[in-house]
């Protein structure tokens, strides 16, 4: 297998006994096991993707063009998975609608059925089998009503997902973003607001010079357009900070470099 400038990783050795399929398992191997570093170091801990290139590739031995070919690659899932929840609330209420309909339907016939047993002689042989057929549509029932039950469940739950994400947006503006950049800004000031807007004490809880922090928090108020030190703005912002974190959209145990 040719390997050229572009390809040519510095811990996968040419091997004359090695196919190409053998080649293409060591790549993807390897090229996985960089997307999900990357995943938890830019989408999770909040690192600029910027900042890694150069780490990346002296620690890994890739390419700045295989660096940007997996954060695009990485940047691609994140997005679509944003879109899928969309798709399954869709999904989720057709289904619903569609038991819910047979759950009617099937009540109906029930309630027809129980009113032909109080008028058919117990023991004759057609009040056996109506019985029967009774109870076999009253399981039925019971496993649909179940089955409905734990749908509505999980669609009560993304749809809450979705609005705490609206009102994330609607309340952080242009700084609600999936970059890592906006993630690190917003961990920034929820560790700001935490300490009740003191500068020393953030500045120490995130590794920071004050000088440095104070331009994080000009560029977070340019950002939101508003003053961040104002109690029920900071309280907002915390809560919405906060039920991101609760919903899974944001990790607030890793703390922002």
């Amino acid at each position: 297998m040719l390997q050229t400038y572009q390809t040519k990783l510095s811990n996968i050795f040419l091997n004359t006994e090695w196919t190409t399929d053998m080649y293409l398992e060591e790549y993807g191997k390897f090229f996985g096991t960089l997307e999900r570093k990357l995943f938890v170091q830019t989408h999770i801990q909040g690192i600029p993707s910027s900042s890694l290139k150069k780490t990346f590739s002296k620690r890994y031995g890739i390419t700045a063009r295989q660096f940007n070919s997996i954060r695009m690659q990485l940047d691609g899932k994140v997005s679509s998975i944003f879109e899928k929840r969309k798709l399954e609330i869709q999904e989720l209420k057709a289904k619903t609608a569609y038991l819910q309909n047979i759950i009617g339907k099937k009540t109906s016939q029930k309630e027809l059925l129980h009113k032909k047993l109080l008028q058919i002689s117990q023991t004759s042989t057609i009040f056996l089998k109506q019985r029967k057929n009774y109870q076999n549509l009253k399981l039925y029932l019971h496993q649909k009503k179940r089955r409905l039950r734990n749908l509505l469940q999980k669609l009560d739950k993304l749809k809450f997902m979705e609005e705490v994400r609206k009102w994330a947006v609607n309340v952080l503006g242009n700084l609600k973003e999936s970059s890592p950049r906006s993630i690190e800004l917003i961990k920034t000031l929820y560790a700001f607001l935490l300490t009740g807007g003191s500068l020393e004490r953030t500045a120490n809880d995130l590794s920071l010079s004050v000088g440095g922090l104070r331009y994080r928090i000009s560029k977070i108020e340019e950002l939101l357009q508003k003053d961040i030190r104002d109690p029920i703005t900071g309280y907002q912002l915390l809560l919405t900070i906060q039920a991101l974190n609760l919903i899974g959209d944001l990790d607030l145990k890793s703390q922002a470099l």
